[in-house]
């Protein structure tokens, strides 16, 4: 999953680029989430290990909600964060920061 983050976040930042000047002025920012229950995910093999990982070792010691994730993509689509642009936004309860799967 490591390189297909990766290879948004490039495209994210080359959208950001080219897109954010006249005429367009097009804001792209990445969101990256932890690991959250949803109908998709039950597909992820290890997903009950991803998320007790975080617990433990995220610096919240929880994970996140799908309404926090939400939350932050409201603020980026809002005016608010109008200087905001070509950003990776992790809401993952400070678990990346952390270096990650322990195993």
């Amino acid at each position: 999953m490591g390189s297909a983050k990766s290879s948004l976040e490039n495209i994210a930042h080359t959208l950001a680029y080219e897109l954010g000047s006249s005429p367009h002025s097009v804001r792209v920012n990445c969101v990256s989430a932890g690991p959250i229950s949803t109908l998709a995910s039950r597909g992820i093999v290890n997903l009950g290990d991803m998320k007790k990982d975080v617990e433990e070792r995220s610096m919240l010691r929880r994970n996140v909600t799908g309404e926090e994730v939400g939350n932050v993509v409201a603020f980026l689509a809002g005016e608010e964060s109008g200087g905001v642009t070509g950003q990776t936004i992790f809401v993952d309860g400070g678990y990346g920061v952390m270096g990650g799967p322990s195993s």
